[in-house]
């Protein structure tokens, strides 16, 4: 039986997270440098334009990047927000960038202040950039589910599933599974309870592989990434 999730999608998906935070940053932090500079130029409270100014330096906002980077995939990662990509629903994508967020909000308060480098990150970028890291990264996991399904569409990608129980339990998840194929699962066979009466070979729509006692030969010599096992799988 083999991992359901190849750590290379993974690790791209981590990546693709890094450049679009990084790309987050720097919007955030120019777009503040431009607020400032039209506050100046206004003449409004030139004072305060000034120290905003002052603490707006280009070097600590760069050198502070690659912790925030850090922070934040490892607080995405943290939460199981690279987890069962191909399964993730949109209700579960939003809490996990969430709880990411929160994560690396935690832990790169916790560096800064042990390092005593708090005054590094300007707030007026730091805030508004962790607001919107949460919609970058949801962009990211819709990029990456619409990648996924048009793989799964053409059979790229799928996952491989063994279903365990009788022919008329497992009829209804077969036809649910062909329909929606964008779903990424392919269904090898079925396997009977041990003491299933039937005798039946195969159907329009699936191939009985065995019985229940054939499972462990089933999983060594089969590329199966999960095993389904329906109601009654088990009853006389």
């Amino acid at each position: 039986m083999r991992n359901a999730q190849h750590p290379g999608l993974r690790n791209g998906v981590r990546a693709l997270d890094a450049v679009m935070l990084g790309l987050t940053w720097a919007a955030v932090y120019a777009l503040r440098h431009e607020a400032v500079d039209l506050w100046r130029a206004m003449g409004l409270d030139l004072f305060a334009a000034k120290v905003l100014q002052d603490e707006l330096k280009l070097t600590n906002h760069l050198y502070a990047l690659p912790a925030v980077l850090g922070s934040w995939i490892f607080g995405i990662s943290y939460v199981g927000g690279y987890d069962d990509l191909h399964r993730t629903r949109g209700n579960q994508a939003i809490g996990r960038a969430l709880q990411g967020a929160a994560a690396g909000v935690s832990i790169l308060l916790l560096g800064l202040f042990t390092f005593k480098q708090i005054p590094l990150i300007s707030r007026s970028v730091f805030i508004p950039f962790t607001l919107l890291s949460v919609p970058a990264v949801l962009f990211n996991r819709w990029l990456v589910v619409r990648w996924l399904q048009d793989r799964h569409r053409r059979g790229m990608n799928v996952q491989n599933m063994l279903i365990v129980g009788t022919a008329a339990k497992a009829l209804p998840l077969l036809k649910t599974l062909e329909s929606n194929p964008r779903w990424g699962i392919r269904v090898l066979g079925v396997v009977h309870p041990d003491d299933y009466a039937d005798s039946e070979v195969s159907g329009p729509s699936y191939k009985v592989l065995g019985r229940v006692k054939d499972l462990p030969r089933l999983l060594e010599k089969s590329p199966v990434d999960q095993v389904y096992v329906t109601g009654q799988a088990w009853d006389s």
